[in-house]
This record gives structure tokens, sequence and C-alpha cells, in this order.
């Protein structure tokens, strides 16, 4: 008798399942949506035109649990929608951080050398570091830890509520640097850089720095980025004009040779040669019969900056290589860089290589013949300055244009 009561009840008590968590769930949904992304309440939420007002807009920006509200006819509907940002922001360095690298015993060096780029998809680049103590990055790095978790936690039933919290969330403003670094001591030693988006959710990327006596030698291969000579990152680069104005220490990457023997109706002392595949690409087409966008797509091709299967395009179209490319300001200029033309004179854009001393290689003169000019034409528009940082396929050009036309 005890086993069917048993039984018997374990029926009742899965036909009461059965019949109330499906109410449950069609009551009370919830919608789970990324930071950032887009979002239509009335679409994704099923909700009726002819509904009232929503008690709350979504604001994919703020993280949380939405309660939205509305009425139909005589009854009122909510549901939850939460917004969590899963995404960590992204920090990209020049070198390998397992790889050691070097730099001599009391040299000066740029803590932030190694630092190419510090973005997060949705709330953009950093465009500061701040340099740290130990416990002050420890610290930070807690505290941003603990608001995630709070921000995560906030339920919002009106925009009154999201405003009144926009209102008083204070972000991170820079990236924070913490390093050990003494270099007028022999040893290795700890760099950390930490990014922190707009949501406090953190990366952090680690490397290691060996200062060395003075009389031993470092390969080319060996040098840390932020020493003299180094190749630095776009990043730092910018912290250091922004700070000392371009000093000295920024990477010797101007080196050019003049040939003052040789002139011409553009130039008395053009440049012949420099440390720069893309430069040199373009100086090799001199005399060539080449627009300024064939002249540019085909110098990016032969350095190697452009890859992959040959696009059914003879070049790039001029108006595209900003979007392509990474602004930098005209005291970064350095060989190889793009220079672009809002209007060559012509109502049409214009692109050019640079290749120092205020030399830059044309395209489209003279019947499209490949010369060497200066940098800023008397009939042209004020140039913009650009770097092409990273190498691309062609299908990534296709689809960036393809996405912009």
């Amino acid at each position: 008798m005890k086993k069917t009561t048993i039984v018997i009840g374990s029926i009742c008590f899965i036909l009461a399942c059965v019949v109330y968590f499906p109410t449950q769930q069609k009551s009370e949904e919830i919608y789970y949506l990324e930071y950032g992304s887009t979002f239509d309440a009335k679409k994704e939420l099923d909700i009726p035109k002819e509904a009232s007002d929503l008690s709350v807009d979504v604001d994919t920006f703020v993280p949380g649990t939405y309660v939205v509200q509305w009425k139909e006819k005589d009854k009122t509907i909510s549901k939850s929608v939460v917004v969590s940002d899963t995404k960590n922001p992204k920090i990209e360095l020049v070198q390998n951080t397992k790889e050691i690298k070097k730099i001599h015993i009391n040299e000066e060096f740029v803590l932030e050398g190694n630092i190419q780029s510090i973005f997060d998809d949705c709330d953009g680049d950093i465009h500061s570091v701040e340099v740290v103590d130990e416990k002050t990055f420890v610290t930070t790095r807690s505290a941003a830890a603990k608001k995630y978790l709070e921000e995560n936690k906030k339920v919002y039933t009106s925009d009154e509520d999201v405003q009144n919290y926009k209102a008083k969330k204070k972000i991170y403003e820079s990236a924070l640097l913490y390093t050990d670094l003494d270099t007028t001591t022999v040893g290795t030693y700890v760099i950390k850089v930490m990014a922190i988006d707009k949501s406090f959710l953190t990366s952090v990327v680690e490397y290691s720095i060996e200062v060395v006596a003075e009389n031993s030698p470092i390969q080319e291969n060996e040098l840390a980025a932020g020493a003299k000579g180094s190749q630095m990152g776009e990043l730092a680069i910018q912290l250091v004009s922004l700070r000392d104005g371009l000093a000295s220490i920024v990477p010797d990457d101007t080196y050019y040779e003049v040939d003052e023997s040789y002139g011409n109706e553009f130039i008395e002392a053009p440049i012949t040669t420099t440390n720069n595949a893309v430069a040199n690409a373009a100086l090799d087409k001199q005399g060539q019969q080449l627009t300024s966008e064939q002249l540019v797509t085909n110098a990016l091709v032969d350095a190697g900056k452009i890859t992959g299967n040959t696009s059914s395009m003879e070049a790039i179209e001029a108006i595209y290589f900003p979007g392509l490319s990474t602004a930098i300001s005209e005291n970064q200029l350095k060989p190889g860089d793009i220079i672009y033309y809002d209007d060559a004179g012509f109502g049409s854009a214009h692109v050019a290589i640079y290749i120092g001393s205020n030399q830059a290689v044309h395209g489209g003169f003279e019947g499209n013949s490949v010369k060497i000019s200066h940098v800023k034409l008397a009939y042209a528009s004020s140039p913009r300055y650009y770097r092409f940082t990273s190498k691309m396929t062609w299908d990534e050009i296709n689809a960036y244009i393809r996405n912009n036309q």
C-alpha cells in the first residue's frame, strides 16, 4: 500500500510540474543580450503594435537586468532583458610576451614602447596609459572586478533608473602599467599592462625585459620595444609624441639617402633609397605610367603589406585608404606612410607614399608618370597622414570596400 501511495504521489507531482513551469516561463521570459548590440524591443520581445508604451528602454551599453513592462488590453505583461558584457578589452603588443627582450644598463627606455594598441570592440580605443605602483595596479584590478559584478546585478524598471546610474557612473579613462624595472641594475624585470573597459572588464598582459651590461651585445631581434633605435608600437609613438613632442628616443625609421647630383622640376635633390620596404617599392616605380591609386596599391603589394589572391580591382580607390589605415600626425611621418589629399586640384582624391625629408612619391603626374614631389602640393588640399599598420588580404580589403560603398 505504501508503494502505491508513493507512485501516485510522484505522478501527481510530475503533472503539477508539467502544468506549472510552462505557465511560469510564458509570464516571465528572460532575453539575454550582448553588450553594445542592436536591440528592437518590440520585435525581439514579440510586443504587439497596439501595446502601450514600454516601462523602460533597454540601453545595451549599460549592463544589468531591464524589467520591460507594457499593457495589452487590461493585462500587464512583463519580460526581463539581461544585458551583459562578455568580451574583454584587447591589448596588442609589438613583441611576443614569451620572448625576453633586452636593453643596456642605464639606457633611456620608453615603458609603453611595446604597446601597439589597446581597444574594446564596443567601447573603442584607449588612448592613454598611466604608470602606477604595484599596489595601485592590484587594488584597481580588484575594484574593477567588484564593479563589474555590481553593475551586472543592477535592475532597471524605468528610464529614470538608467539615466540616474549613467550620471553617477565613473569609468577608467586610462590603461594601467606597472613594472619593477630598474634600468640602473642588471637583471630581469616584469612589465604588466592592464586595460579596463567601460563595463569594468579587464585584460592583463605581462612580459619581461632584461637589463644587460653595457658591453654585452644585443642583436636587432633581441632589442626591446622602447629602447633607442627599436620599433615601437603605434600607441607608444602617440604617447611619446604627446608627452615629449617626439623625443629623440623615437625609433630611427627615417633613414634615407639623397642624390644631390640629380634633380628634376619637382625636387632639387630627390631621395634615392630608404630602409622601408613600402617607400622603396614606390621609388622603384619612378617613370612608370601609374595613377596615384595604382602606385600606392602596387607599393603595398610589393612590400608584402597586401597579400592573398590578386584582386579583380586594378587599384584601391583613394577614398578607401583612410579607412584601411591608421591616422597619424604630421610629426609622426616616416618613410612608407600614406599621404592622402581630399582634392588633388582636379576635384578628386589623391594618395602618395612618403619617403622622408618632406618628399613623397606621387603617381598621376604628366600623363600618370610616377615622380617624386613635395608632400604639400600648391594646388591640392591639405594632406592627411596614415599608416598601413598591419598586413591585410585582398579578401579583407574587398569586404571593407563592399561594406563602405
